[in-house]
């Protein structure tokens, strides 16, 4: 996302997470489940987003262009319920990324 999509800051969500409470800004779950894993900055404003990987011989393959594997999925979930939200209870707007990776290896093609 760094090199590609002009993600000029990313960092992990904790760490982000102790520098935004200091500045008045908290982080918040849209509902029950996992937050994303990252939180950065690009030329627009701010960036939420999840990276999964997965070697697991269990989880099917991507089946093409109008197949979302259930992996990718979760990962949207995640960045949809991670909000940032300033102390007047503003939620700040983001992009949001799901990046899924580790899939197309030669062992399984």
């Amino acid at each position: 996302m760094t090199t590609q999509e002009g993600i000029r800051h990313l960092v992990p969500l904790d760490v982000a997470e102790d520098r935004l409470r200091q500045e008045d800004f908290r982080i918040e779950k849209a509902s029950r489940g996992y937050l994303a894993d990252w939180i950065g900055l690009d030329s627009v404003g701010s960036v939420i987003a999840e990276a999964k990987g997965s070697f697991d011989p269990g989880v099917r393959n991507w089946r093409g262009p109008t197949d979302t594997p259930r992996t990718l999925c979760t990962a949207m979930k995640q960045v949809r319920r991670t909000l940032v939200v300033a102390l007047n209870s503003r939620r700040v707007p983001a992009r949001r990324w799901a990046v899924v990776s580790r899939w197309g290896t030669e062992k399984n093609g």
